[in-house]
């Protein structure tokens, strides 16, 4: 794909992602963030606690999304994992 469809989202400040991207917006339509993890935009942990990092995962997906003018409304699927175990799934399609 032409670098014109694609554009990678880094939230300002953050340290840039190495080996993947924070969230990509295609064609300005769809955006497809993975991956999003519990640290901070320093890609650093601040606590070893599951709920708080669930909800500083939960912020950075909001911080990506913000960078392409986006926000959760609309989002369609959500899923959160710990380790092996699904501690969460949400769906919504519009």
């Amino acid at each position: 794909m032409s670098q014109e469809i694609l554009k990678v989202l880094q939230p300002e400040g953050w340290v840039p992602a190495k080996g993947y991207a924070n969230g990509i917006a295609a064609s300005g339509e769809m955006i497809f963030v993975a991956g999003m993890i519990g640290w901070n935009g320093q890609c650093q942990f601040e606590t070893d606690d599951f709920v708080a990092q669930s909800k500083q995962a939960l912020q950075n997906i909001v911080a990506t999304l913000a960078c392409a003018g986006a926000s959760t409304h609309g989002a369609h699927d959500l899923v959160c994992e710990r380790q092996k175990g699904i501690c969460c799934a949400w769906s919504r399609t519009g």
